[in-house]
């Protein structure tokens, strides 16, 4: 990242054993949407596809109906037939054949993480004698997660005090293990394709990847990320702009705008496949 030139965009799109795909200009019509952030829920991502045979349409929703497993889903998306993973997760909803003017369209729903994440509850417990390390396995493992790499190096590096036999608070569900887990570590935690990803309050994810964004100015082309439209500051060091879509840009990690480097928090991946309009991704984020 970023690709070397936003052109001739591809999707590459997988639901169940079903793949859908838009390459050079040819290919189904999609409409796609996935939302990211560091909040404490699950990625989303919505699909919409148009005129997708209706056998094929009513396959993947019996096939979704009768799994006794979750449903997988993946969309890959980039430039230059180099798709790179931007979404991976599991269907939450399925709809055929809808019409929609003289079209059928087949839409689709999922999350990154599984059903039980939304109802998680614990037995009735304390956190008393709990070290916060422990207090993230046990809730990792309830909401039927995968621990990122950056788990571990947030809790190596807390202070030896705070990686402690925690004091006694009740907890009912298991996101509130991690709430008191990462107030004592003075971090983050949030999930991106079935795993929880943390990181230290005002710092970025280490693991990802910084985007650089290309001002819009007269002259050579800059390298980077090109803008759709100038990027907007509010208080409290809060930024905001809207680009070519780019999967490099993911919650926690850096994009760097003339210089200053800021946490991405939030994005939106949003493209029409047979739309003349530029795929685009808009970003929220806070200057580090």
């Amino acid at each position: 990242m970023p690709f070397a030139r936003y052109y001739d965009p591809i999707a590459l799109v997988s639901i169940g054993t079903q793949p859908v795909a838009f390459s050079r200009g040819f290919g189904m019509n999609m409409r796609i949407t996935i939302e990211r952030s560091m909040d404490h829920v699950p990625d989303k991502c919505s699909v919409s596809i148009e005129g997708l045979d209706p056998v094929r349409s009513l396959a993947m929703g019996a096939a979704f109906r009768t799994a006794v497993v979750p449903t997988p889903v993946t969309v890959q998306l980039g430039y230059d037939s180099f798709p790179v993973a931007c979404f991976t997760g599991f269907l939450e909803s399925f709809r055929a054949n809808v019409p929609n003017g003289p079209a059928l369209w087949t839409h689709a729903t999922a999350g990154d993480a599984p059903t039980e994440f939304e109802n998680a509850k614990l037995p009735p417990m304390s956190t008393a004698g709990l070290t916060p390390a422990d207090m993230i396995a046990q809730a990792i493992a309830r909401l039927g997660l995968i621990a990122h790499p950056t788990v571990a190096a947030v809790v190596a590096g807390a202070n030896p005090v705070a990686q402690s036999p925690f004091t006694a608070v009740g907890v009912r569900l298991a996101t509130d293990l991690l709430d008191e887990a990462c107030r004592t570590l003075r971090c983050r935690w949030w999930v991106r394709d079935g795993m929880v990803h943390m990181s230290r309050n005002g710092l970025p994810d280490p693991a990802a990847l910084a985007v650089v964004i290309a001002p819009n100015a007269p002259g050579p082309a800059f390298p980077g990320v090109p803008l759709v439209s100038e990027p907007t500051f509010g208080g409290g060091g809060l930024i905001s702009a809207t680009t070519f879509l780019d999967p490099g840009f993911v919650p926690g990690g850096q994009a760097v705008y003339q210089g200053v480097r800021w946490r991405v928090e939030h994005v939106i991946h949003s493209l029409e496949t047979r739309s003349t309009n530029p795929w685009t991704s808009q970003i929220v984020g806070r200057t580090l």
